[in-house]
């Protein structure tokens, strides 16, 4: 995993991690001041470490989906033939929410979300008005504050006590941004590898906006469109599919119905981190186990302990008797799919590289983030085994840890009243308006869009496309 960081002396900064079974380890930290970041210079970054670490232990590389990673990523996978260039899943939802929010294409939702902003920042400028929030919403005490005497105060509550629009947007943007959130808090995490969940967790997503929407194309088409744009362009590879393939529990799942699409990707992973052929026949004959449930797969601890375990500990239980399959399966069953584990070191350095050690040369900087960082990791690693829940379940994923209140509920659909929604109706054969994504994705990439809706109502239709 590698991500590039700026920290605040204007140093650029890359971080490499690696990912495995035991968890994330810090590896190693590069200063880039003195390089230019085109392809040619990442790909050499990049192809140095794969010689440090050995071509032979790595299943993907995972940068963020800025062009020129993309390029280097790209040219490293093309070189060794033996491993995949992976976009950052967490990045690329990140795209996906900031494309329903973007004001020339949903109007509406970035107008809410604007106040939405305004009372945030109220909220957390004013000590008592906080107090306020964090003691359950004042249990239904009435609370007197000076702050609403200000003008800002007044903006304020005028939105919250008399926008009624506001809300009725503020529950639009919840039906449809909640799902897509749950994905990326699954892909965030490092608690659990999420390579067997990620295909099948994106479909899960779209098939509730368009519940929550009532299943109209008119109103969940846009949305839906601008999360396809990305996944099929971005997003998607084969190693995701494979991973779905690989997970009992949503492979066997009545309700699934992409075994062939998975089996395509599973059959391209295969030829890909598997360059034997001998061992390639040898995993192929043991798909059909596997496919049928025959033998150790068949048995009925097997089925029963399909959506008991997570993925990994089901073949190393299961798969004995397909050895070459079980080695295959639990090596792309233990993939993470994000990179943000490399943003979490930036602290660490920081802490490192202070005022009073900015002395330190960059090989005494390296070996101080690598013991202090790596030692947070074990710290982390211990704790959280006490408190394991297996396998991953998108319901158990706490959407609202970071919100003001004690009680995360404020996504939970069963408290709030989704009837009230002054939905806009739309003809479901109106013409679609057309909307171009750079695929480049850089931090800036919005600003070249050509086409640009500036009037577009929330529920129009729309059709996006990459350039």
């Amino acid at each position: 995993m590698s991500d590039g960081w700026t920290n605040q002396k204007q140093q650029p900064i890359m971080n490499f991690l690696v990912y495995c079974p035991r968890g994330a380890m810090f590896l190693k930290l590069i200063d880039t001041s003195v390089l230019t970041k085109d392809a040619e210079t990442l790909f050499n970054i990049f192809d140095s470490v794969v010689q440090e670490i050995g071509v032979e232990y790595i299943v993907q590389l995972i940068t963020d989906n800025a062009s020129v990673y993309k390029k280097a990523g790209k040219k490293l996978q093309q070189k060794y033939g033996t491993l995949f260039w992976s976009p950052c899943a967490a990045h690329c939802i990140d795209l996906m929410l900031e494309n329903i929010a973007n004001p020339r294409w949903f109007p509406l939702i970035d107008e809410a979300i604007k106040k939405a902003k305004k009372i945030t920042k109220f909220i957390y400028n004013h000590g008592v008005v906080l107090d306020m929030m964090r003691q359950d919403f004042t249990n239904g005490r009435v609370m007197s504050s000076c702050n609403y005497k200000t003008a800002v105060g007044k903006e304020i509550s005028k939105i919250v006590l008399e926008d009624y629009a506001f809300w009725s947007q503020c529950k639009h943007i919840v039906k449809v941004s909640e799902p897509l959130v749950r994905v990326l808090r699954l892909v965030d995490g490092d608690e659990k590898p999420a390579m067997g969940y990620l295909y099948e967790a994106m479909d899960k997503a779209k098939e509730e906006i368009k519940r929550r929407l009532k299943n109209k194309v008119s109103l969940y088409g846009h949305y839906v469109r601008v999360i396809d744009t990305r996944w099929d362009k971005q997003l998607h590879s084969p190693l995701h599919a494979a991973g779905c393939f690989l997970n009992p529990a949503i492979y066997f799942r009545p309700s699934f119905k992409r075994q062939n699409e998975v089996q395509r990707g599973l059959l391209s992973t295969l030829m890909r981190l598997v360059p034997d052929p001998d061992i390639q026949d040898k995993i192929s004959s043991q798909l059909d186990e596997y496919k049928k449930s025959i033998g150790d797969f068949g048995t009925s601890l097997a089925i029963r302990q399909r959506e008991r375990l997570n993925p990994v500990s089901w073949w190393e239980q299961f798969g004995l008797g397909a050895p070459d399959l079980q080695s295959f399966a639990i090596r792309v069953l233990s993939q993470c799919c994000s990179a943000t584990s490399c943003e979490r070191n930036w602290s660490t350095f920081e802490y490192v590289h202070s005022n009073k050690r900015n002395r330190l040369k960059h090989k005494r900087v390296n070996d101080l983030v690598f013991v202090h960082y790596n030692l947070r990791f074990r710290e982390r690693n211990i704790q959280r085994n006490k408190y394991a829940m297996d396998p991953i379940s998108l319901d158990n994923i706490d959407l609202m840890g970071d919100w003001v209140a004690e009680e995360p509920t404020l996504l939970n659909p069963d408290d709030i009243n989704w009837d009230c929604l002054n939905e806009v109706n739309v003809e479901e054969d109106a013409e679609f308006e057309t909307i171009d994504v750079d695929d480049d994705d850089d931090d800036d990439d919005d600003n070249n869009n050509e086409h640009v809706l500036t009037n577009l109502p929330m529920g129009a239709n729309l059709r996006v496309k990459i350039k």
